[in-house]
């Protein structure tokens, strides 16, 4: 089977390597993104795979099936990036990736203590020469009620990681999965919790689930992490969030516009995102560069993941991973 991997980084090329000699596959790495530009490289393969960053739209899958393509996977987990209704209509069968959910879970908890003690002010402070502790007071994990918005892979471990530290944790989600779970109404969840971490997939349902009126219910000095889409989170709504006070510190590592930035060295182009400037000037804002899934293991799985679906999809019509069921 002849794959083609779009958008294929440096630090995937050695499972790459690995797993094409393993499971006996012609696999061509081509560092440019999938996107209606680029799909004529795709002539003459048997399938593709990409990454979430990718533009799989109405034109490129299309594209893909008149080169008789009829099985993609993305390297990603999210995948809000592929037209999934016209996948379907045009019978090509989609499949996202799994990996390591503690990459994710052990980033979140991480961001969460710096946000908690108070890291980003922190380190502003020292690059100033300013070593007091003047508004540097910080709060214990186990003396937090921390919220968890959506319970998967990710989300589970999440909140075993935050319990062993000592927190009481509460989580929402509209699939409630483990009976062990703490399960509550958003609307509790929101107005209750000090610590509020998202861990949702992004649906047209979902989208700015974090807004000016949800921040409106929350309590006073919450602290919200996003390491799941940016767009689950109205930038805009959670920048008067924090200048207004109702939001202590924000932890984003991706957030609403940032496919022009992230993953991509600005300091010489610059970028235009106005809101994304006024965060990065605020001592009680972190900003990533949408990296919380970024560890070895990590990307060994997301490589191995889609290989696997589309051995399966070619073999068996189907794939542990498939999005799609036509």
């Amino acid at each position: 089977m002849k794959i083609l991997a779009f958008a294929a980084r440096q630090d995937e090329i050695t499972w790459f390597n690995k797993y094409s000699k393993k499971f006996n596959l012609d696999v061509t790495l081509e560092q440019k993104p999938l996107s209606p530009e680029t799909v004529f490289l795709a002539k003459g393969y048997d399938s593709v795979t990409f990454i979430g960053s990718c533009t799989v739209d109405e034109v490129v899958l299309k594209k893909l099936k008149s080169y008789g393509i009829d099985y993609i996977a993305s390297r990603s987990t999210g995948y809000d990036n592929i037209d999934l209704n016209c996948a379907k209509e045009l019978g090509i069968k989609v499949s996202n990736s799994s990996y390591s959910p503690y990459s994710v879970a052990e980033f979140t908890l991480m961001t969460a203590m710096m946000m908690l003690r108070n890291i980003p002010a922190t380190l502003k402070n020292i690059e100033h020469k300013n070593f007091s502790l003047k508004n540097l007071i910080g709060r214990e994990i186990r003396s937090q009620k921390v919220g968890v918005i959506g319970t998967g892979k990710i989300g589970k471990i999440v909140i075993k990681l935050f319990q062993s530290m000592g927190a009481d944790v509460v989580a929402y989600d509209l699939y409630e999965s483990d009976e062990n779970i703490k399960y509550v109404s958003l609307e509790k969840l929101l107005s209750e919790c000090d610590v509020i971490t998202l861990h949702a997939p992004l649906t047209s349902e979902n989208k700015y689930l974090i807004n000016e009126k949800s921040i409106s219910k929350m309590k006073d000095g919450v602290i919200l992490i996003n390491t799941a889409r940016g767009e689950l989170i109205k930038l805009s709504d959670l920048l008067e969030g924090l200048n207004n006070k109702k939001v202590l510190a924000a932890a984003l590592d991706t957030f609403e516009g940032e496919s022009e930035i992230v993953h991509k060295d600005c300091s010489l182009t610059g970028y235009n995102h106005e809101i994304l400037k006024k965060l990065l000037d605020m001592k009680n804002v972190l900003i990533t560069s949408h990296q919380a899934f970024y560890t070895e293991e990590a990307v060994s799985d997301m490589v191995e993941s889609a290989l696997s679906n589309l051995i399966e999809f070619n073999e068996t019509g189907d794939a542990q991973n498939n999005l799609i069921k036509i």
